[in-house]
């Protein structure tokens, strides 16, 4: 497994814990919303890692020149 893989393994695991949490849990309004946007955040990440995994994110090198 690769790093990447890896790395996408354990933000799915913190994705999914966060979701139990909202479902399981009941919060108050601005709690509820930081979780929200905790798991749009997990899922951009997601995202991107899965463009490096394929091969078709940023290059680093590239944005430098």
């Amino acid at each position: 497994m690769s790093s990447v893989e890896g790395i996408m393994n354990l933000v799915k695991q913190l994705k999914l814990d966060i979701e139990t949490e909202i479902k399981e849990h009941k919060v108050d309004a601005r709690s509820l919303r930081k979780l929200e946007e905790s798991v749009s955040y997990l899922d951009d990440m997601m995202n991107s890692l899965d463009q490096i995994k394929r091969g078709t994110g940023t290059n680093m090198k590239e944005k430098k020149e």
